[in-house]
């Protein structure tokens, strides 16, 4: 059923030993679904390059996508990801639509593109993992009219907790991680679990219906990443990410 495990993963491991998270099926159909309805609006037409390996939780996305969708997957060889020229051609040559890019990634790939139609066929880059910087937007932009989604967000959370879509003329909203997710709530709280005022820094925290059941085999460690909801009477929990945020006027 929907609340049973879909998948155990580790973590990157950024603020110590990497730790195994739990996802459920529910929480990865609903991602898929709001990427496939509501903003890829992903068909039959449409082709996702799946090159990440399957401890990156994009892979889900990469993998899943089309074929919940009636599109085509497109399967990059073993250690594929590594080399740009080869996934410039793969893209080209299979017209692919869909692909999920680190930022450093993206650089290379539109600097071996210049002045060809290699990535002229996507109508998607979803780009996340790491910083999306100002230059690397406006030479993205200045190459392709594709829609660029930026994303963030931890293992513990299926897959990410917020986004950013740039369309056509769009300006990059620099060091801006979005807005949530549909079925996320995002908090930036003090020390004492309060939230800080409209522009204040503090640590953010995750909850919702996409927040995973905590790691596998570490009660102590869930109990103290996944902490009790103060702002709900469900017994829900939030995850603190560790990461330091502040919300704009503009949300």
């Amino acid at each position: 059923h929907g609340g049973s495990l879909a998948y155990t993963i580790f973590t990157s491991g950024s603020t110590g030993r990497p730790k195994r998270a739990m996802i459920r099926h529910e929480a990865v159909c609903a991602r898929l679904l709001w990427q496939r309805d509501e903003i890829l609006h992903f068909g039959p037409e449409d082709a996702s390059l799946f090159k990440a390996p399957l401890a990156f939780d994009i892979s889900v996305n990469e993998i899943l996508l089309p074929l919940i969708s009636g599109g085509r997957l497109i399967i990059a060889e073993p250690d594929g990801e590594r080399d740009a020229q080869y996934l410039l051609d793969l893209i080209a040559g299979e017209r692919v639509t869909f692909v999920y890019l680190v930022s450093s990634m993206l650089d290379v790939l539109l600097d071996l593109a210049r002045g060809t139609e290699a990535l002229d066929r996507l109508k998607h880059v979803w780009c996340g993992g790491e910083v999306l910087t100002p230059g690397l937007f406006e030479r993205f932009r200045n190459q392709l009219s594709t829609t660029l989604y930026h994303g963030y967000g931890p293992a513990e959370a299926t897959i990410g907790v917020s986004h950013v879509i740039y369309r056509e003329d769009a300006k990059r909203i620099a060091t801006s991680i979005g807005v949530p997710n549909p079925n996320t709530q995002l908090y930036v709280l003090d020390t004492n679990l309060q939230p800080v005022p409209i522009g204040h820094g503090g640590e953010l925290y995750a909850g919702g219906f996409l927040l995973g059941r905590g790691y596998t085999g570490a009660p102590g460690l869930t109990a103290s990443r996944f902490v009790a909801n103060p702002f709900a009477s469900d017994g829900s929990r939030l995850y603190r990410t560790g990461d330091v945020a502040r919300w704009t006027a503009d949300g």
